[in-house]
């Protein structure tokens, strides 16, 4: 037990000196290249011309760099994302340019050229590292202010997209949930999920729902939940949500949906995601995902179209009247759920 012990700590002790031999292997690489890249944008600053370096001097770049800043707030504020976005990489790259050709630089790199720190080696390791710390140092951290700008926009971004009530569904890459379907699915088909009820369809567009009015011929169909290819290959859902009183709550045009903006509640945790609710009887009209470019599914929703019986899809079931569907497979080349209507 003794020797498995003492050869259980060796194999550990082996482990950690291979990962920090790694990590020291990695942390070098990354120098290394974080050296070469400031290298080379210092040896380009180095061949700028004199009047051009003279365009970077404090009292140009005192004006253009709070001024491409401030640029940058006002755009984001104003969700103008694509002129923020512009204006903190200009103001980024300017800020670095200004101090690569500043005069506190050349200053540390003449140090360095003096005969009295050349021929005394701790004053020239000293003054190395010194201006080592000013050039890889500050760019370093000018970079990194930067990169913090631009993700504090794109964050904003993504929360005016997810407010907004008028936008596009972009598929996730969800991996589809279990069905209960006994064939394979079909070559080329795209699913749609209706709690555990799956649909597919080969051919598009594709109605899944569709009304057939009293004393309509028995062929002819109203749809109103259509799946369709885009131009891309990828599913593209159209259907309308009304709430009780016949009024439009959503519609859903090739996966561009536009919300009501009266008294209707939106909720989106991502952007292939949408939730509605109707907030005065809290009401959850849709829970829908745009799972992956093939598959979407709508785990909850309240489907009301005139002169039809009310569809509910709840609890994995979907409920016509008094008639439920759950985990059933659906494959229809005419359409796959048929409701009277008046």
């Amino acid at each position: 037990m003794r020797d498995s012990g003492v050869l259980d700590c060796q194999r550990i002790n082996s482990t950690i000196i291979i990962s920090h031999a790694k990590l020291g292997i990695l942390s070098g690489r990354l120098l290394r290249l974080f050296h070469l890249v400031a290298d080379g944008l210092a040896a380009w600053v180095k061949n700028i011309k004199p009047p051009m370096r003279a365009f970077f001097h404090w009292r140009y770049s005192g004006v253009f760099i709070p001024l491409w800043f401030g640029t940058g707030i006002g755009m984001a504020l104003a969700n103008r994302f694509f002129l923020a976005y512009l204006s903190f990489v200009v103001c980024g790259i300017w800020t670095i340019c200004y101090w690569l050709t500043s005069d506190y630089l050349a200053k540390k790199k003449r140090e360095l050229q003096r005969r009295e720190v050349i021929r005394n080696a701790d004053r020239l390791r000293t003054s190395t590292r010194k201006h080592a710390v000013a050039l890889y140092g500050v760019s370093s951290l000018l970079i990194l202010l930067t990169a913090v700008c631009i993700y504090a926009v794109h964050l904003a971004e993504i929360e005016y997209i997810l407010s907004s009530r008028e936008e596009w569904l972009i598929p996730a890459n969800d991996p589809p949930p279990p069905n209960h379907c006994a064939l394979p699915e079909p070559q080329g088909s795209i699913t749609m999920y209706f709690g555990t009820n799956t649909i597919y369809a080969t051919t598009f567009p594709h109605p899944v729902i569709a009304l057939h009015h009293h004393g309509d011929p028995l062929q002819k169909i109203d749809p109103k939940v259509i799946l369709d290819r885009d131009k891309n290959g990828h599913l593209a859902l159209t259907m309308d949500i009304f709430d009780a009183n016949g009024d439009i709550v959503a519609e859903i045009d090739r996966n561009h949906f536009t919300v009501n903006r009266s008294n209707f509640k939106m909720v989106r945790n991502d952007r292939s995601s949408l939730s509605i609710v109707i907030p005065h009887n809290k009401e959850e009209v849709l829970v829908a995902r745009y799972l992956n470019p093939n598959s979407f599914q709508i785990s909850k929703a309240i489907l009301r179209f005139p002169g039809a019986p009310v569809i509910e899809v709840a609890n994995g079931q979907l409920l016509i009247s008094k008639n439920m569907m759950i985990e059933t497979c659906l494959s229809s080349f005419r359409a796959d759920i048929v409701v009277e209507a008046n």
